[in-house]
């Protein structure tokens, strides 16, 4: 029996089994990205996580997100920008999902509310939301989607800083981050 310290036990031979396909098929992506075979590094970076799958373990909707933002990648690379974008919701998705589950962990447990793995995961989002905002303003040249994006930024790092206020904004490492006012908004549009 495998434990997964954020999601409660697997057997081990199926669980195993998986995840070593799962390693193998990212190897392979990776290695078919390395040598510009974009169309093959995105059906090995599929299979890595449909090996994943939808499993109630962390670790497992962690990598598979982690190959949903790669497929994103390699999307764009390819030109498939909606493609992409929706790579990245999915990522997005999974990256949530884990963080829940690692809340309702800690919660379970009598720990503080956020653990420092929850953190690592809204890192995550948030990076996997800025690559979104990026492929759309830069390569669909929707500026409203890529102010959305930012908004939805705001927001998780105002969860982040337990600000209340949305006037207040969010100080992060030295930087202060703040929503754009509706007419500052309708000006970039």
């Amino acid at each position: 029996m495998v434990v997964d310290p954020a999601g409660g036990t697997e057997s081990s031979d199926s669980s195993n089994n998986k995840n070593a396909d799962a390693m193998l098929y990212s190897q392979e992506a990776s290695r078919y990205l390395q040598e510009h075979q974009l169309d093959e590094s995105l059906k090995a970076y599929q299979k890595a996580a449909d090996c994943y799958g939808l499993e109630e373990s962390v670790i497992a909707s962690v990598n598979a997100a982690g190959c949903y933002r790669n497929m994103g990648a390699v999307s764009r690379l390819l030109g498939n920008y909606n493609e992409a974008v929706s790579f990245l919701r999915r990522a997005e998705d999974l990256y949530s999902l884990a963080k829940e589950r690692i809340r309702q962990l800690v919660s379970e447990d009598g720990n503080r509310e956020n653990s420092s793995e929850a953190l690592c995961l809204d890192l995550m989002i948030l990076e996997t939301i800025q690559s979104r905002a990026t492929f759309h303003f830069q390569q669909q040249n929707d500026v409203v989607s890529a102010v959305n994006c930012h908004e939805d930024c705001i927001e998780l790092l105002l969860e982040l800083n337990n600000s209340k206020n949305e006037q207040e904004g969010a100080l992060v490492n030295g930087v202060f981050f703040s929503r754009l006012p509706q007419d500052k908004q309708t000006e970039l549009i």
